[in-house]
């Protein structure tokens, strides 16, 4: 079974030299997807400092898996911009 790689960037890198043996790739965006609510939940990190955090998961040949970013931003300037979930992907 493959081997994947969850690096994260949220002002510091954290490289995973280790990574975690998923029987799929949807198993390994699952688990990227719950990593970063637990990195979010539990970190103790501020999420509203507009500051972008990146988890980018690599498979065992170095070939990118999927890529999450975070943004919050609390300050508002008054004005809403809709957007199509499918502009958020590449």
């Amino acid at each position: 079974m493959p081997r994947y790689f969850f690096h994260v960037k949220d002002g510091d890198t954290s490289l995973d030299h280790d990574g975690v043996v998923f029987s799929s790739v949807e198993e390994a965006k699952s688990q990227a997807l719950e990593t970063m609510g637990e990195i979010l939940r539990d970190e103790g990190r501020n999420p509203w400092t507009a500051e972008t955090w990146r988890m980018h998961v690599m498979d065992e040949d170095g070939k990118t898996v999927c890529q999450l970013y975070f943004a919050g931003n609390s300050k508002s300037t008054g004005k809403t911009e809709p957007f199509a979930a499918t502009e958020l992907l590449p």
